[in-house]
């Protein structure tokens, strides 16, 4: 790369050639860090100017980084006042046929002094576009195994407007089972401009397993090939994803909650998980009614996540009551060694015989407390619960034993 950083007068550093293209250039602003603002990018310019027969004095400035359109139309959406590295592309159709020169201009506005670092300068022949031009980040995806019923998210795709003028949505074309979350009337971008947006699927009998989703543009039709592995749930589970009620019926709670971060902590499948961050007092998530007369095994997903450089002093249990829940046994602990911490895991636990009056609970105990305050502990997101075996599944209920009040007594 090439440095420049210098006092005034400003410096110009110039750059031959003796073509017509596309100027990419890769400019990383490395900001002095003061205690106060004034190495802001209004203290210099970076330019890049066009001139012809060696006649530097009546060059063209066709890009400054003062000008926020400039920036823009090169493809930097905000004033680059970061260390980041900023990529602009520039136009240089207007000088076509013509043999030009292409200076860069570094200018100091103060005494203060800045660097501005250049790099990977490349000009080529390109041909321009005349109008919107779509593009997206994301041409495929596999939701992986999920079972009918489900519902799983892409990884976030970002709709891009690679060409001129305004880039706008005009239609849908999505196979069975599958739905954006792009509003139409919200999409309204200009050149460089991006927007983001899933895909979801949801598993049904007769929902394609592969597929193809279009989004249709004023600047031409984006496509996204889609695969999945549907599974029926296995006979005698059910599946609980926490997708529509916290706590779900039949579940009961004290100290967790229902949560939209799923989306991010699993990948793309889970909208919506339940998780727990712990209390001074144990939490705890108990399941519906089981029959585990005959034994049973509960299969779950979870994302046990802790960014401390310790392990947390948490722990997290799998617990089963075969008494209607007077008496609980540890059945699984989370593990705590670092390759188990902040990645989707799925075990299978096996409950043991019990009775027809069993439940399991996720078991969050308390937080600690030092002087410094609470002690290190995890967040913890469950999500894809294989529940075995759950009492009155195959039937309707039976009937109630204790009616309180008794039918027609007043007051």
């Amino acid at each position: 790369s090439v440095r420049c950083s210098h006092n005034p007068p400003a410096p110009e550093l110039l750059s031959m050639c003796d073509t017509m293209g596309l100027i990419v250039m890769d400019e990383s602003f490395d900001m002095w860090h003061r205690r106060k603002p004034q190495y802001d990018y209004s203290r210099y310019d970076l330019q890049v100017r066009i001139f012809t027969d060696d006649n530097l004095a009546s060059a063209e400035t066709i890009f400054s980084i003062q000008d926020l359109n400039m920036l823009r139309e090169s493809g930097v959406l905000s004033a680059p006042t970061t260390w980041d590295p900023h990529t602009s592309k520039i136009d240089l159709s207007d000088w076509k046929g013509e043999k030009v020169k292409i200076a860069f201009v570094y200018k100091m506005f103060t005494n203060n002094g800045n660097v501005v670092w250049l790099d990977d300068v490349l000009v080529k022949s390109f041909t321009p576009s005349t109008g919107p031009v779509a593009s997206i980040s994301l041409d495929r995806y596999n939701f992986g195994d999920l079972y009918v019923g489900e519902k799983f998210y892409t990884e976030v795709i970002t709709l891009t407007n690679t060409g001129k003028d305004i880039l706008k949505v005009t239609g849908f074309d999505l196979p069975q089972g599958v739905t954006c979350t792009l509003n139409t009337e919200e999409v309204n971008l200009a050149k460089y401009e991006s927007v983001k947006f899933q895909l979801a699927y949801t598993a049904t009998m007769t929902s394609p397993a592969s597929a193809t989703a279009t989004i249709h543009t004023n600047g031409g039709d984006v496509s996204i090939a889609l695969t999945a592995n549907k599974q029926v749930i296995p006979e005698g589970f059910l599946l609980e994803t926490f997708e529509q009620f916290f706590p779900p019926a039949g579940w009961r709670n004290n100290g967790w909650d229902g949560s939209s971060t799923g989306a991010n902590v699993f990948g793309a499948y889970a909208y919506r998980s339940a998780y727990c961050s712990g209390g001074y007092g144990a939490c705890y998530l108990t399941s519906p009614r089981l029959d585990l007369s005959e034994g049973g095994k509960v299969t779950f997903s979870y994302v046990n996540a802790f960014d401390d450089e310790d392990v947390p002093y948490n722990d997290i249990e799998l617990q089963v009551s075969y008494d209607g829940g007077d008496t609980w046994t540890t059945k699984w602990t989370a593990p705590y060694d670092f390759s188990s911490l902040n990645t989707v895991l799925t075990p299978t636990v096996d409950l043991g015989e019990g009775t027809d009056n069993s439940y399991i609970r996720w078991y969050y105990t308390a937080i600690t407390t030092s002087d410094e305050g609470a002690d290190p502990h995890s967040n913890f997101l469950l999500d894809r619960v294989l529940l075995p075996n759950v009492y009155g599944a195959e039937g309707a209920p039976k009937a109630a034993t204790i009616i309180s009040p008794k039918l027609n007594e007043k007051d």
